[in-house]
């Protein structure tokens, strides 16, 4: 028999699910094992109180005790404890705040069209909690991709929105050699910037830059693109500063991106050659991640390649992204630096996400359940080596 009572702790969670991740009633008794029943009167006592009838979770209501018991319940998975045992022990700084998010199918099997409903599905789960997170930032930079994309078009849909000041800075230039694409850094960084604020101002933009600078052009033709790169206003701003200001990217509250297993793949493609795709494991937002053991006879084609890949690459670096997540993770951390938040889905993810967790590159991570399993397999796997 399913419980009749339960505690004050339950009915904040309750509400929270109810609230800010649209859960039915059913699904929410399922999950504390009790009736629907009383999940139906535990909601209309808690109306007013933690939520409105818009389904706007009422966090600044709660006591600071409740606030700490809701973020710890909605921490506690075991792949989130199985991630800080890894991140503990690897960096010596507790792991990412996980999020699981069921969403059904196995996206490995999928079709093209099954992919992209199930994306959308899980986006409009994560898009609540992703966006109270992001309003907490001052300045927060984005990357670019598909599940970046689908979760702008999820925030749009949403009932109600946290107000926020949240400046938010494109990452990354436009991919060379592709068809257009509304999923750019630029794009995407100006689309939340009008979803956050009410002042209607643009966000800064990369759109004349490109990401990667082509490895066929010679010396001097790389020259005269840095040239031009120089006198884009904004990317100065976000990568050079001026002397007297430190460029915006270093100092950025919040990086959102996610994870590729196909590294720097964007709209159906690679920037990278398919000889070179085995070098790495895959890339945080055009961070790529370099295989920890790569064969002796290819060690000196891995440098070669990443020397002349730093040069041409006019994006996030990976001291970028480790700053972000130190702050957010030191003792003295603000509440609006929130640290790398990183939204994906699908097992073939699993080893790029691994990897970046044990290089203590990610503060908070949104993933389905498909994602969960094979994140949980690795950690398994990996501690029998």
């Amino acid at each position: 028999m399913p419980r009749q009572i339960i505690s004050s702790s339950d009915r904040v969670f309750a509400a929270y699910l109810y609230a800010r991740e649209g859960k039915t009633q059913a699904e929410i008794a399922a999950e504390l094992k009790v009736s629907p029943a009383v999940i139906s009167r535990v909601l209309d006592k808690a109306r007013g109180v933690c939520y409105e009838e818009s389904r706007l979770f009422l966090k600044e209501r709660l006591t600071p005790s409740e606030q700490t018991d809701l973020e710890n319940r909605l921490q506690a998975s075991e792949v989130g404890k199985a991630l800080n045992r890894v991140s503990e022990y690897a960096v010596g700084r507790p792991g990412p705040r996980v999020r699981v998010f069921p969403v059904g199918g196995e996206p490995e099997r999928e079709s093209g069209a099954e992919w992209t409903a199930n994306l959308e599905k899980f986006s409009k789960m994560v898009a609540p909690s992703l966006w109270e997170l992001l309003s907490r930032a001052q300045l927060c930079g984005v990357t670019w991709g598909g599940t970046l994309a689908t979760l702008v078009r999820a925030g749009k849909t949403m009932t109600a929105r946290p107000s926020s000041r949240t400046e938010f800075i494109p990452l990354a230039g436009e991919p060379l050699g592709f068809d257009s694409t509304t999923s750019s850094s630029s794009l995407l960084a100006d689309e939340l910037q009008q979803l956050f604020r009410d002042d209607k101002c643009h966000a800064k933009s990369l759109t004349m830059l490109p990401a990667l600078i082509p490895r066929d052009f010679t010396r001097d033709e790389r020259r005269v693109i840095e040239k031009m790169i120089g006198r884009l206003t904004d990317y100065k701003a976000i990568f050079v500063g001026d002397g007297k200001k430190e460029p915006l990217a270093e100092g950025v509250d919040g990086i959102v991106t996610s994870v590729g297993d196909n590294p720097l793949g964007f709209a159906g493609g690679s920037l990278l050659h398919e000889d070179e795709r085995p070098f790495f494991v895959g890339d945080l937002g055009g961070v790529l991640l370099p295989r920890k053991q790569v064969e002796p006879d290819k060690a000196a084609a891995l440098k070669a390649f990443l020397d002349d890949f730093g040069e041409r690459w006019k994006g996030l670096r990976l001291p970028h992204v480790q700053k972000c997540a130190e702050r957010a993770a030191a003792a003295d951390a603000k509440p609006h630096q929130i640290g790398v938040v990183v939204v994906c889905r699908g097992k073939r993810r699993a080893p790029a996400v691994f990897e970046c967790v044990k290089r203590g590159l990610v503060s908070h991570l949104f993933i389905d359940e498909s994602l969960e399993k094979a994140l949980r397999d690795e950690c398994e796997n990996r501690s029998q080596l």
